[in-house]
């Protein structure tokens, strides 16, 4: 997934990896981060299929490697995206801990819900937010289209911490046994 996120941010612009690192930080990173110890080989790889270009360039005295999409990735990112939207598996290492919380004292399960719904309760806050910025950005027309799934998925991950922070609350801070 990795190299298909870089590829689409790459028909943005061009980038080097830390600028690569900074967008996926302010989009995907809801639900999909990606570290520069993933990024470095994520690159190479595209760069090696022949996906991406890379060129050598000195800016204040600094050398940098500033990554462009090829016509061969566009291709490549539109097909994948003309794929379709396939049903993902759902992974979640909060329910894999919760699956077994029997094995916990009462006193700690509910210390653990308690500070769980706090950071879903912080999350909530930090898109709500987020989206009051976005809401107030004045978007160039040609990137509208762009813009509406952006928003929607942001939209989505607002709904999911929402819904998990109700989850919780109801099933396990009034009746934790």
């Amino acid at each position: 997934m990795q190299d298909k996120i870089i590829l689409g941010i790459l028909q943005y612009g061009d980038m080097t990896s830390y600028g690569l690192k900074k967008a996926i930080e302010k989009s995907t990173a809801l639900f999909y981060n990606a570290s520069m110890g993933s990024i470095h080989p994520a690159l190479k790889k595209l760069e090696s299929s022949g996906y991406i270009d890379a060129i050598n360039r000195v800016e204040n005295g600094r050398a940098k490697k500033i990554y462009s999409i090829t016509k061969r990735g566009r291709d490549y990112f539109s097909a994948w995206l003309s794929e379709g939207l396939p049903l993902g598996k759902f992974r979640d290492e909060t329910l894999v801990r919760l699956f077994f919380f029997g094995h916990l004292k009462v006193n700690e399960r509910r210390k653990n819900i308690l500070n769980h719904i706090a950071l879903l309760n912080e999350q909530v806050e930090i898109l709500e937010i987020l989206k009051k910025q976005i809401t107030n950005i004045d978007i160039a027309e040609n990137m509208k289209s762009h813009a509406q799934f952006q928003m929607a998925t942001l939209d989505f991950g607002l709904a999911y911490f929402k819904f998990a922070r109700d989850w919780y609350q109801k099933y396990f801070v009034d009746n934790l046994k």
